[in-house]
């Protein structure tokens, strides 16, 4: 499921999306990037002593060091993956930067993966 949601802002944003925590100590942040982090993954959809569906959610961050675009990037963003059958907690909050130069907003995403 990374694979997609990865592909879908990479396609549209034209920046790198990183899993948190990814990046060694001595690369520089890109000017404006995405960080996931898988929070859960569960089964759902029980019937016939079986499962049927898998839920994914995602913590989902963009970080900038265009203070002004922030806000804008992931609402956007959470549109665009509500378009493509994610669901949002929200329109997101602050998060905090391991540098000074740039500033973070992040949500939750979720999709459920029928099998």
């Amino acid at each position: 499921m990374e694979d997609e949601l990865i592909t879908i802002l990479e396609a549209e944003y034209e920046c790198p999306v990183i899993r948190q925590g990814s990046m060694n100590d001595d690369e520089d942040y890109p000017a404006r990037f995405f960080t996931f982090w898988n929070r859960n993954s569960s089964y759902d959809a029980f019937y016939d002593n079986d499962n049927h569906a898998e839920i994914y959610t995602y913590d989902l961050n963009f970080y900038s060091s265009d203070f002004a675009e922030v806000n804008d990037v992931l609402k956007a963003a959470v549109k665009l993956l509500k378009n493509n059958g994610w669901v949002s907690s929200g329109p997101g909050h602050d998060v905090a930067s391991d540098e000074p130069t740039h500033i973070g907003r992040g949500t939750t995403v979720t999709k459920k993966k029928y099998f």
